[in-house]
C-alpha cells in the first residue's frame, strides 16, 4: 500500500475534499466530507446551501496504471442526497450518490477504524489551496498528503493532532473533508475526516479531525435512508459466492470440475438461510480472529468468504442445513479463526499466538481451523495439520516452556495449584486450505467420475470425508 494511491478514494468537493466510501448496500455510495464544504458562510455562521444546488465533485479513476479524472453529477437535496450531522457544532456530512444516477463502480480496500491513536503512522490527504492555484487545470497535481506526527488533545467531538512538518494556511485550506488515513498491508484504514481550519491551525502545527463515530451518528440519525458504514458484502453472502471454492487441480483440473461447481452451488443453502456475514461478525466479534489488537480486520472480506466455504462444508459433514441458532454449537466443535499475517503458519510467533487465543468453550478434542494470507511452505500434510499431542520440535519447545510456567497463561484464574492444559495437547489445528488441497485437489482422481447423474454419490463421499475429519 502507498498513501499516494489514496487519491483513488479522494474527491474534490467544490473548494474542499471528500472521501469515497461503500456502505452496506450496492444501490449507492457515500462521500464523507466536512459539512462546511456544502455551506455558505454568512457573517460568522455557516448556512446550508439551497436544495438543488450543484456541487462540483471530481473523482480519480485508476486504470492501466494511470489516473484519470471524472466529474460525478450531483445536486444537493437535504435528506435525500445530503445528510449533515444533527449537532450544528459537528462539522460532518455524508453525500449519497445512487449508482443508477451515475454509474456502477467498486470501492474496495478501504475500511473504517475507530482507533484514533496516531504515532507518525497516519496521513492527511486532500486538495490544498496551494496545489489548486499552482495546477489550476491539472486535477492530478492538486492532490497531496501530509504525515501526522501525534495526537494532542480533544475539543468536543474533534480530535487535535500535530503534523510532522510545518505547514502554512495555503497548504491546509482546501483539505477540509480529506481523509485521515492509516496504511495496512491489504487496505487503507480511514480513522476520520479533517474538519474546518477555523480556530484550529496554530503555531504548534496542529489540525482538527472528526473521528468516524461522528459519521456513524449521521447514519443512526437517518437510519431509514442510510446504510451502515460497513462493506456491502457483510449484508449477505450472495456477494461472496463467486469468491469461494475457486480450487484448481492444474493439469488434472478436469477431474474436479463437477465437484467444484457442486460445492459452489451448495453455497446457495447458506445464502438463502438466515445466516449473514454481519450476523456472524456481531455475534462472535474478536473470537473470529487470532490477533485482536486491530479489530478493523473484522471487516476483511476473506473472513466471510472463508465462513461461506466453512458453512458449506459443515452442511455436508452433518447432512444438515444450518441456521443462525446453530452457529454457537458448531463454533464450539470446530473453531474457525482468521489470522491476517504474511508469516509462516507454523512459525514460532504464530504458534505463540495460538497459545494465547480465546478457545473457551471449544470441546475437548475439538478442531481449530485457521486461515491465513499465505500457504505453508511445503505441500505436505504435516505442514497443514498439527495433530493433537504433536511432538514436532518447535511445539515441543513451547510445551516445555509452558509446563515450566515460563510462557502463556498457565494458571486458571491465577490460582496457584490449578493449571490449564497445553492447547496443542488438547486440540487439533488445521490450516483451512487443507480441506480443499488435501481432501479434494490431491485426490482429484477420486472425483473424476462424478457428474450430474450421480450427485448423490458425490454428496455421500464428501459427507464421509468431512464427517470423519471433524468427528461430528
Amino acid at each position: 500500500m502507498d498513501i499516494t494511491n489514496f487519491k483513488e478514494y479522494s474527491v474534490i468537493v467544490d473548494c474542499g475534499t471528500g472521501v469515497l466510501f461503500q456502505p452496506m448496500t450496492d444501490d449507492y455510495f457515500y462521500i464523507l466530507t466536512a459539512k462546511h464544504n456544502l455551506q455558505n458562510k454568512v457573517g460568522d455562521n455557516y448556512v446550508d446551501k439551497e436544495d438543488n444546488s450543484v456541487i462540483k465533485l471530481v473523482r480519480f479513476i485508476f486504470e492501466d496504471n494511470v489516473f484519470n479524472t471524472e466529474e460525478i453529477p450531483f445536486k444537493l437535496i437535504k435528506g435525500q442526497t445530503y445528510f449533515s450531522h444533527p449537532d450544528m457544532n459537528v462539522d460532518a456530512a455524508i453525500l449519497k450518490v445512487r449508482f443508477d444516477e451515475y454509474k456502477k463502480f467498486e470501492i474496495n480496500l478501504l475500511n473504517i477504524s475507530e482507533d484514533t491513536t496516531i504515532n507518525s503512522d497516519a496521513y492527511l490527504c486532500g486538495f490544498p489551496d496551494d496545489k489548486r492555484k499552482a495546477n489550476l487545470y491539472d486535477y492530478q497535481a492538486q492532490f497531496t498528503n501530509h504525515t501526522i506526527l501525534q495526537n494532542t488533545n480533544n475539543v468536543g467531538a474533534k480530535k487535535s493532532v500535530r503534523l510532522l512538518e510545518n505547514q502554512t494556511i495555503d497548504t491546509i485550506v482546501g483539505m477540509s473533508g480529506g481523509g485521515i488515513v492509516k496504511l495496512n498491508d491489504n487496505y487503507f484504514k480511514l480513522i476520520g475526516i479533517q474538519s474546518q481550519m477555523t480556530n484550529t491551525f496554530s503555531g504548534q502545527n496542529e489540525i482538527d479531525f472528526l473521528p468516524i463515530v461522528c459519521f456513524n451518528e449521521i447514519v443512526l440519525e437517518f437510519s431509514d435512508r442510510l446504510n451502515a458504514l460497513l462493506p456491502a458484502y457483510l449484508s449477505n453472502f450472495s456477494y461472496l459466492k463467486e469468491k469461494v471454492f475457486n480450487i484448481n487441480a492444474g493439469p488434472d483440473d478436469n477431474e474436479i470440475v463437477f465437484t467444484r461447481n457442486f460445492l459452489k452451488n451448495k453455497a446457495n443453502q447458506i445464502i438463502n438461510s438466515d445466516i449473514t456475514p454481519i450476523g456472524i461478525k456481531d455475534f462472535f466479534k474478536e473470537r473470529l480472529i487470532l490477533d485482536i489488537k486491530d479489530l478493523t480486520i473484522l471487516n476483511d472480506e476473506i473472513i466471510y468468504a472463508t465462513w461461506l466455504e466453512f458453512l458449506v462444508i459443515m452442511n455436508i459433514a452433518k447432512n444438515k442445513v444450518h441456521c443462525f441458532l446453530d452457529l454457537e454449537e458448531l463454533f464450539n466443535k470446530v473453531r474457525l479463526i482468521y489470522k491476517n499475517t504474511h508469516s509462516q503458519w507454523q512459525g514460532n510467533d504464530f504458534l505463540k499466538e495460538c497459545m494465547n487465543c480465546d478457545l473457551s468453550d471449544l470441546q475437548v478434542n475439538g478442531t481449530v481451523l485457521i486461515n491465513t494470507d499465505v500457504l505453508p511452505e511445503k505441500n505436505q500434510v504435516h505442514h497443514y495439520k498439527i495433530e493433537k499431542g504433536s511432538i514436532i520440535s518447535n511445539i515441543d519447545f513451547l510445551r516445555k516452556d509452558y509446563q515450566n510456567g515460563n510462557f502463556g497463561d498457565v494458571f486458571i484464574d491465577n490460582a496457584g495449584g490449578e493449571t490449564k492444559e497445553f492447547v496443542f495437547d488438547k486440540f487439533t489445528f488445521i490450516h483451512f486450505e487443507f480441506l480443499k488441497k488435501f481432501l479434494i485437489i490431491e485426490k482429484s482422481e477420486e472425483f473424476k467420475d462424478f457428474n450430474s447423474t450421480n450427485q448423490t454419490e458425490l454428496l455421500n463421499k464428501l459427507n464421509s470425508i468431512y464427517g470423519e475429519l471433524f468427528s461430528l
